[in-house]
């Protein structure tokens, strides 16, 4: 076969890949809509499953079983390779055993504490302006420092300052001992 048939067939095959997981990844979503609205899903779970297409991990039944949201998660979004609406890391943690019982969470606020979870952890994960979140490693995304309202220093000038300050007291207690 031709180089040019085959980068051809290339192409298509990646544009067919991608469609399919739209269409999968937009059934995900009306899901969590109709659980969002208290009415039953409208597609089965293996209308969801791994069919094969590149990008849609195959997930162990028991892969995120007791292990920590932060965890869960970032191993999810390093499988997946890419950022992905919540609603996905929600669906791959759900796919891989996740307990979330002994999270102490409930069904219906199952999506919004992963997404103040991720939220929380800006060193590990980031929400991307279309809304998807990926990890921070893979955008070079540093955590930003807190810094200081009134002299504009960071958190650790400060700690330098304060340890100096300390440094001073104690030679002046010592000097006044003498």
């Amino acid at each position: 076969m031709s180089t040019e048939l085959q980068g051809a067939i290339t192409v298509l095959v990646k544009r067919i890949e991608q469609k399919a997981q739209e269409l999968i990844e937009s059934k995900r979503m009306v899901n969590s809509l109709c659980r969002e609205a208290g009415i039953d899903p409208m597609y089965l779970d293996s209308d969801l499953a791994d069919t094969g297409v590149s990008g849609l991990p195959s997930l162990k039944a028991d892969q995120f079983y007791r292990k920590s949201p932060i965890t869960a998660a970032r191993e999810y979004l390093e499988l997946r390779g890419t950022a992905v609406p919540l609603e996905e890391i929600l669906d791959g943690l759900t796919r891989g055993g996740f307990d979330f019982e002994h999270q102490g969470w409930s069904e219906e606020l199952r999506l919004k504490n992963l997404g103040i979870s991720l939220g929380k952890n800006t060193s590990i994960f980031h929400r991307l302006p279309n809304k998807t979140w990926g990890l921070a490693k893979k955008y070079n995304i540093k955590e930003k420092k807190a810094s200081n309202k009134d002299n504009g220093k960071t958190l650790a000038a400060d700690a330098a300052d304060i340890a100096e300050d300390s440094t001073d007291a104690e030679q002046a207690k010592t000097a006044n001992a003498e």
